[in-house]
């Protein structure tokens, strides 16, 4: 009954959204996308059943968090929770914030998030009630607890926890302490007689430049709103998006009213008025940014480390000598203070939210799913895929087939397109097929230099009322 009721409440959610046209895909990690496996029914067994024969058949809702374009493939998993922990799952997909939060205030919320990336929504559910602690399961996942080092449990809980510092939902650890960085096309830096930028400056001289020979050309493409434009230039001008430690003096600021914020602002300001930034960087959406690299359009961006190999293959056709780099020279505003490399925590703020839709028994049910999946073997399976499908065993090692991305075939199917895709933990096997091996090499790069430090705080429900105004 509850299953078809949470049916009926999207239907009408999703009714008003398209009168409404406004549709907001979450960011952040995501269902597969459409499609079976290979060579693989749903009614093939791909993962062999252990002892589900004593387990009695339980049936879970699950939320799944999807984007605007993509149709999402819950088979593998369909069939992984049924064979081996005899969970039926029955998915709901989810596209907006907006539809989440009316199913928990109707009451018709489902038993989990599969992996919901926004912590805190997540600390406002369970500060309503809605959520189960998983600190007093721990016990449960020893396989997940061993992924931390003490050190790392502790600053994990502490940024992660609410207020009355219990845990609610299961954050995904973290396997690289850095993993952005400015990236060049480097066969253009040739061109125009340029170095790699060291400070604001010699970054402007190197768009002006190349917006002076390619007039019709976008020098910096974006996706996902102005914040995520930022990044980059927020640790140039040594400030933040929110609460920071300021590196110079010293104490607790809120970013976005400093000096050195305004500083940016007015910089960014300048590039955008010279058309030296996409002019719809607020809006652009992944396929727009995608199209500005197809055509061979910009010169640099703040991104993620595994993005130059990507980037060479979509220029491929625009630019056959495409040389896109990242480095781990980062720009500066102030170079008498000297640069700031960025630094993340022991976890990424997005995992598995569990709600007392669930009872005792299915909640301990699930939590065998995750302690399994942060084992070997189940980091592989969520990682890599299944022998035979996604991959073949070398030399006693996993290898993507040859229709399957990788850093040596760009141009092959992702292993989400399938109905995998890691989860909590990206298994290092994984790595350096898919080019994520180079957060590793960035991470050692940029040890030991000066960073822009984290602090943890809670907000009462008071000061959050008081921040929208310096937010506004």
């Amino acid at each position: 009954m509850k299953k078809r009721v949470i049916a009926t409440v999207l239907t009408c959610i999703l009714f008003v959204s398209l009168i409404a046209g406004c549709s907001n895909a979450a960011e952040g990690p995501t269902s597969a996308a459409a499609g079976t496996a290979p060579g693989q029914s749903a009614e093939t067994p791909g993962t062999a059943s252990q002892g589900n024969d004593a387990k009695e058949e339980i049936a879970l809702t699950i939320a799944s968090i999807i984007g605007k374009d993509i149709a999402p493939n819950h088979e593998p998993v369909t069939r992984l929770l049924k064979e081996k922990f005899n969970i039926k799952a029955e998915w709901t997909d989810i596209s907006t914030d907006e539809q989440l939060n009316l199913l928990f205030s109707t009451g018709q919320y489902p038993d989990l998030i599969w992996n919901y990336n926004g912590e805190g929504t997540i600390k406002r559910w369970a500060t309503q009630g809605y959520l189960y602690s998983i600190d007093e399961y721990m016990d449960h996942l020893p396989n997940y607890r061993a992924l931390f080092s003490d050190e790392e449990w502790n600053t994990t809980h502490t940024y992660a926890s609410n207020a009355d510092g219990k845990l609610y939902y299961v954050p995904t650890k973290n396997y690289r302490s850095a993993a952005e960085a400015w990236m060049y096309r480097m066969n253009i830096l040739k061109e125009l007689d340029k170095e790699i930028p060291a400070t604001t400056d010699e970054l402007y001289d190197l768009l002006k430049a190349y917006k002076e020979k390619y007039p019709d050309s976008i020098p910096i493409a974006n996706r996902w709103g102005f914040s995520n434009f930022l990044k980059g230039f927020a640790l140039a001008f040594r400030t933040g998006t929110s609460f920071l430690y300021d590196p110079d003096s010293s104490q607790l600021e809120y970013g976005p009213a400093t000096d050195k914020f305004r500083e940016m602002l007015i910089y960014v300001s300048k590039l955008y008025a010279e058309g030296l930034v996409d002019p719809e960087l607020q809006t652009a959406t992944d396929t727009q940014w995608e199209e500005v690299y197809a055509n061979g359009l910009n010169v640099l961006e703040y991104s993620y480390t595994n993005r130059p190999v990507w980037a060479n293959n979509v220029m491929k056709d625009a630019d056959p000598d495409a040389d896109w780099q990242w480095t781990s020279q980062y720009v500066t505003a102030y170079p008498e203070k000297g640069e700031l490399v960025p630094k993340e925590l022991p976890y990424q703020p997005w995992g598995s939210v569990l709600t007392k839709a669930m009872t005792e028994e299915e909640l301990q049910r699930f939590l065998e799913v995750i302690d399994w999946s942060c084992s070997e073997e189940g980091q592989r399976w969520f990682s890599m895929g299944e022998e035979g499908i996604t991959y073949e065993m070398a030399d006693g090692k996993p290898v993507f087939k040859d229709d399957i991305y990788s850093v040596t075939n760009p141009d092959g199917k992702e292993i989400a397109e399938l109905g995998y895709g890691y989860y909590l933990i990206r298994s290092r096997e994984s790595l350096e097929q898919t080019g994520y091996a180079d957060d590793l090499a960035l991470s050692k790069e940029v040890e030991g230099k000066p960073y822009r430090a984290f602090v943890s705080y809670a907000l009462t429900e008071d000061q959050e009322k008081e921040l929208i105004d310096p937010e506004t």
